[in-house]
Parts: C-alpha cells; structure tokens; sequence
C-alpha cells in the first residue's frame, strides 16, 4: 500500500507539472485546481477507513478548499512584498507565512465555522469569488523561459507529493474524518510547483500562475461532491474515476467555453492593476 501511495503520487504530480511547463503559466493555475493530492488522498482513505469515512471526509475537504486558496493568496502576496530580499529568502519566508496561513485557516473553519452544511458551501463560494478578484490585481504577461527539467527537479517533486500524501493518509484514523478531509486538500500540488517556479524565475510568475487558480479550483469542489455520493454507492475504484472524469469535463469546458465569460466579468469588477497587461 506505502508503495502505492509513493508510486502514484508521484506519477501524478510529475504528469501535471510535465504538461502545465509546456503550456502558459495560466493554463498552469487552472491545472493546479485539478484534484491531484485530494484525490489520492480520499481514494487511500476510502481503501483503508472505508467508504462512509472517505464519504464524510469529502465534504471537509470542500472547506479545505478555502484554507488552500488562503495558502495561495498568502504566497502570492509575500512573494511580490519579499522580491527585494534574496530569492532564497523570499522563498523561505513565502513557504513559511503560507503555511502558517493555511493552518490557521484550517483550524478557525474546524472550530468556528457553523456546523451549517449552506453556511459552510457558501462560505467556500464567497472566498472563491474574493480570491479570484484579488487575484486579478497581478500582472498577467510575464514572460519566461521552460523550466529543463533536471533529476533532481523530478526528485524533489515526486518525494514532496510521496511524503504529504504518506503523511494524509497516514493520519486519517487518529484525527477523524474532519481532520482529514480538511488536510486532504493540503496545497500538494500547488506547494512543489510554486516553489520550484519561484527558483527558476522569482515571484513575477505568482501572477499568471494564480490568476485563474480559484476558478480551475471549483473542480476541486464538483471531486469532493462526487465522491461523497458516489463511494457509498460503487465503492472507491469506480468512485475515484468517475469523480476525476467529472473534475475533467469541468476543466475542459471551463477552458473551451466558460473561461472568456469569466474572465470578463471579473475583470469589469476588478480594478486592474497599472502591471497588468493582456496575455
């Protein structure tokens, strides 16, 4: 089973972070909304507590979306304040306030958030509709070179996804399917790659990286709903897919149809940034 979980994560980050390096670091955002760690996450604990705990860890882990769009905002912003410090120290101090940011977030929704299931969603719905506002104000056309992609570059991703995942899973049973939920969707993906984007170009790219990462995050959302209704039905193997096909058709008609119309209503309430340029 560990063998899985390493095997698989890794698979899987360095499949996306493969494809998001050779398209544009906005199709990249959208991508990171793709339920990679979440994913692995709830189809272990589902194998390992059983579905009716996966099911129920689910729908916290819809809250945790806030906590993660927390963790990416925090970065972003820590980021462009810290780019006169050195790039080792902006990225140290990033990483730093983002998780102590996502954390805190995540501990404030277990202990204050109504118990409300309507209070709850619409509190995720709202920090969807702010963060991709505020992400507006970041500029849009950086321009970089690829990433070469080293073995130590492919190392480093697939250990950082092995490990948080190892760690999620591993703790399910002793923290409650809250817990769990809520750290299931634990920034795996987006952590690794903003850090090595941080290395390799600084933090002009947080812009065009995040500017559309709450709306690819709703497929997080539509993942977490199809696997609460549909483990206890089919059982995690036919759960799983047929939650990540749907996460899938989302993403692809958020990029074929829905992203122009989005776009142009945030930016009529968004007040654009004198560094934003067209992309």
């Amino acid at each position: 089973m560990i063998l899985c979980k390493i095997g698989l994560s890794a698979l899987m980050v360095l499949g996306i972070t493969w494809i998001a390096e050779r398209l544009s670091p906005r199709f990249a955002g959208v991508l990171l909304g793709f339920p990679l760690g979440m994913g692995l996450s709830l189809f272990f604990i589902g194998l390992e507590q059983g579905t009716i705990f996966a099911s129920q860890s689910a729908l916290w882990s819809i809250q945790g979306v806030v906590a993660a769009l927390v963790f990416s905002l925090v970065y972003s912003c820590t980021a462009a304040i810290s780019a006169t410090l050195s790039r080792l120290h902006s990225i140290v101090l990033s990483i730093l306030t983002s998780l102590s940011a996502y954390f805190a977030t995540a501990f404030i929704i277990m202990q204050e958030i109504p118990s409300n299931l309507l209070l709850r969603y619409l509190l995720v719905l709202l920090t969807l509709a702010v963060t991709a506002v505020l992400f507006r104000f970041s500029a849009s056309g950086v321009k970089q070179r690829k990433i070469r992609v080293t073995p130590f570059i492919l190392c480093y991703r697939a250990f950082a996804a092995a490990a948080i995942i190892l760690l999620v899973t591993g703790t399910a049973a002793m923290v409650g399917p809250k817990w769990s939920g809520l750290f299931s969707a634990f920034p795996t993906t987006i952590l690794p790659t903003v850090v090595i984007l941080h290395i390799h170009y600084g933090s002009a790219v947080m812009g065009p990286l995040f500017r559309e990462l709450p709306q690819g995050m709703l497929a997080l959302i539509l993942f977490a709903c199809c696997i609460h209704f549909s483990y206890p039905l089919t059982g995690v193997y036919s759960g799983i897919i047929l939650s990540y096909l749907a996460s899938a058709c989302y993403l692809l008609f958020y990029e074929t149809f829905l992203r122009q119309r989005l776009n142009l209503v945030l930016d009529k309430v968004s007040v654009p940034c004198s560094l934003s340029t067209k992309e």
